[in-house]
């Protein structure tokens, strides 16, 4: 008769009864609506279980806890949902019937714990103006214990606005099952009004909360999964979630993708991520120190497809997710009408349209698009694309930089630069790092339908991730791209070679590296790029900056920064003090201490990372502890810092005393 009884202890973890065993007792606990193990949705157990026999709460108990204002959730116009917190017994439900302010509404039960309130002539949302007590009356219900007393619930509420300006300032797709404190997928919402507002309208790509929240004025609250019904999920590969206002307003554009992180072993650790409050912040990691969530957006590069008849058109790629920016106003020049469409598949992509778009090949220095979005500087790019008549000579890319032994392996990238005399298209970018590939083995950098175009002698860096090549280096620019299928670069040796299937099957360039490169003395071991330096591909040298994927201009010369380090002498019976002043921080620096005229090494110190500013002293006493003769000292200090590195020698004339 009864498949699962009521009174069985496993229910404790959740179920769905199939029938009922006495229809009289009005249900029970068991069946909840989206209840978790041994909890109703609102965390009252109904009725509480013994070893001996169920208890079942009083009348006004349940009558108490269904009164609750936050178990009246508005959903919109003409629509409210009601958590009894307790079941109803299926002849009351049938025989129910529902009024509000004594006005006759339609009731939908969406299981034996939850109504649902709706009506059509409401000629305004009920929460949307004015102050005071909306009281909501449903009966008659059977909510009771066996032989219990119908009763008519009633319950307060006080009307909150549910729209305004919000930010979603954070965000875990991704947690860790088990973790204590981040068991479930969340967001985190900051009200940016000075102004309540009530969240149960909204949708969150589909999903509802549960019960009525309220987003405190310039405050933030955190959502997680468990909190809501049909919560649609933030997938681990990335994805978008709108979210809307009872009314169908948008109020929230989401956006997200593992290249987000800061470090890609952030991926999949159970951080999450977060971001400044201003429409257009980058992610970071959640707690990670960068400066990322306030860099400037801009436009990292274009791209010119063609349609079946040949039409060109113009893609624009920037470095953020397009769904968290506020609109774009796009502007070409001698144009004014300019519609711009999102690129199905492309977060970062936006494709422009106007008549006569064939101007783009016709100017001979290409035309200059902006990109405008209120309380932002505008963006530039000067775009020219490809003739499609031209009968141009062989393409030329060649490989200009590689970041092959890096901090981290997510961080590693490949700077390519285009040296034909005539804007390239990337369609279809292919590389391998085998010496001889089947045709397995090559890697697309580049999808074949997707157009990315240089400019003759413009410059673009390929890796893992946009975000990850960029981390550390002082000198990175716009021009970074993720790629899907990235080859593992070999830190001691390995080879790399890339082509143009759409122009020929054999490489445009390849390269190779292994431990006959003679490191200088300010160069690490790893977390280092080296530039091209020979045509054959096995001349190198470190880069002036560490690295500079997807750079802008010309790279500092050395010698610059030379007089970033001064010595001090100070008062009789000190060593001096060494200052050092650099434009950027990171870097390290070797201080060499060296007794004369003897020319013994007192000491050598290794400062790692130093800081942007810094004051040194030695103490008098080497790492041989070797006591102050009599004579003068020389310093040799050599140091790198970001853009700049130099050797000095500064001597000291006070003589050292026995």
């Amino acid at each position: 008769m009864d498949a699962m009884p009521y009174d069985a202890a496993d229910l404790l973890d959740g179920g769905q009864p199939l029938l009922r065993r006495v229809p009289d007792a009005c249900g029970g606990r068991s069946n909840q609506h989206s209840w978790s193990p041994g909890m109703d949705p609102f965390h009252h157990p109904w009725p509480e279980a013994t070893q001996s026999a169920l208890v079942w709460p009083s009348t006004d108990r349940i009558a108490q806890e269904a009164s609750d204002p936050k178990r009246l959730v508005p959903r919109g116009a003409g629509r409210m949902d009601w958590y009894v917190g307790g079941g109803i017994d299926p002849a009351s439900i049938l025989q129910a019937k529902a009024w509000v302010d004594g006005m006759r509404v339609d009731l939908t039960w969406r299981s034996d714990s939850v109504a649902q309130l709706s009506w059509s002539h409401r000629t305004r949302p009920f929460w949307s103006g004015g102050h005071g007590e909306m009281v909501v009356q449903i009966g008659p219900l059977k909510a009771c214990g066996p032989g219990g007393r119908h009763r008519s619930l009633l319950s307060g509420w006080e009307p909150v606005e549910d729209i305004g300006r919000v930010e979603v300032v954070g965000i875990l797709p991704d947690p860790v099952s088990g973790d204590p404190e981040r068991p479930e997928e969340a967001l985190t919402i900051l009200n940016q009004e000075t102004e309540a507002l009530e969240l149960g309208p909204w949708s969150f790509g589909g999903g509802y909360l549960k019960r009525s929240t309220v987003l405190p004025a310039l405050g933030e609250i955190r959502l997680e999964a468990s909190a809501f019904e049909d919560w649609p999920g933030l997938a681990n590969a990335g994805g978008e979630l709108d979210i809307t206002s009872g009314s169908g307003r948008p109020l929230v554009k989401l956006a997200w993708d593992p290249c987000d992180y800061s470090l890609p072993e952030h991926v999949g650790s159970g951080l999450g991520l977060e971001r400044a409050a201003v429409a257009g912040a980058a992610w970071d990691t959640f707690g990670w120190a960068d400066d990322r969530p306030g860099e400037p957006w801009s436009i990292k590069g274009y791209g010119c497809p063609t349609d079946f008849w040949g039409a060109i058109g113009l893609d624009l790629y920037l470095d953020r997710h397009i769904a968290q920016l506020p609109n774009m106003h796009w502007h070409v020049d001698g144009q004014d009408s300019i519609a711009g469409v999102r690129i199905p598949g492309h977060s970062d992509a936006m494709r422009l349209v106007w008549d006569g778009m064939g101007q783009i090949t016709d100017a001979i220095n290409g035309i200059e698009v902006q990109a405008r979005i209120q309380g932002h500087d505008p963006r530039k790019i000067r775009v020219s694309c490809p003739d499609p008549d031209a009968h141009a000579e062989p393409p030329c890319l060649r490989i200009t930089e590689v970041m092959w032994n890096a901090h981290e392996q997510g961080s590693e990238f490949v700077e390519v630069m285009n040296c034909s005399g005539y804007p390239l298209d990337l369609a279809g970018l292919q590389a391998t790092t085998v010496q001889d590939p089947f045709p397995s083995d090559w890697r697309y950098w580049v999808a074949g339908g997707t157009s990315l175009v240089l400019p003759a002698g413009g410059v673009a860096a390929f890796g893992p991730c946009d975000t990850w090549m960029a981390n550390g280096l002082p000198a990175s620019g716009p021009s970074r791209w993720s790629v899907e299928s990235w080859s593992a670069l070999n830190d001691e040796a390995g080879q790399l070679a890339i082509r143009l299937p759409g122009t020929s099957a054999t490489p445009l360039d390849a390269v190779a590296w292994g431990d006959w490169i003679q490191r200088p003395w300010w160069q690490s071991d790893d977390g280092w790029s080296w530039m091209r330096t020979s045509v054959d591909g096995s001349g190198w040298a470190p880069s002036h900056d560490r690295g500079s994927p997807g750079r802008e201009g010309v790279n500092p010369t050395e010698g610059s920064c030379r007089d970033a380090v001064e010595y001090v002498n100070s008062k009789e019976g000190s060593a001096g003090v060494l200052n050092w002043h650099f434009p950027d921080a990171g870097g390290k620096m070797t201080i060499r201490i060296v007794h004369w005229p003897s020319g013994s090494l007192l000491d050598e110190v290794w400062l790692e990372r130093p800081l942007t500013e810094g004051t040194w002293v030695w103490n008098g006493l080497g790492a041989m502890s070797l006591g102050r003769g009599a004579g003068h000292l020389i310093l040799e200090v050599c140091w790198w810092s970001g853009s700049c590195r130099g050797r000095r020698l500064f001597r000291s004339d006070m003589p050292w005393k026995e």
